[in-house]
């Protein structure tokens, strides 16, 4: 079910696919750029991807973006991926939250992190959860 602002405009969440590579990234970019140190990694270190690094961020094994939407604008992005430290494979680590600041404080965290609880269920193949840092 949509949240809906006194605005009335519908706040949906939806799995990003690798054709929402430029708004990711855009956001992605942002949020290195103003929340610096809150990420593991630093806006140099991502600035120089490809338009193929980013499609396979957003969506591949063991791993999904999500993005929350104000009508079509992208407001926020949450990611979901197999731990790196976890030969196994089987840790799901959360991370990568940017809410945009003028949508904080109104309870659009618990969508992100709901989304990604879910796909993780959904998933199966984790035993094992961490989650990183997240600006909501």
């Amino acid at each position: 079910m949509p949240l809906v602002f006194s605005t009335g405009k519908a706040i949906t969440m939806r799995p990003m696919t690798a054709s929402d590579w430029r708004v990711f990234r855009d956001m992605r970019l942002m949020a290195l750029e103003t929340e610096p140190g809150m990420y593991h990694a630093a806006l140099a270190d991502e600035i120089g991807k490809t338009e193929e690094d980013w499609r396979t961020t957003i969506v591949g094994p063991g791993q999904q973006v999500f993005g929350l939407f104000d009508e079509r604008r992208l407001v926020a992005i949450t990611g979901v991926f197999t731990g790196r430290d976890d030969p196994s494979g089987r840790t799901a680590v959360f991370g990568m939250s940017y809410v945009l600041p003028e949508y904080r404080g109104k309870g659009l965290a618990k969508r992100l992190f709901d989304a990604r609880l879910n796909w993780v269920r959904q998933d199966r193949k984790s035993t094992r959860l961490n989650s990183s840092h997240i600006t909501s």
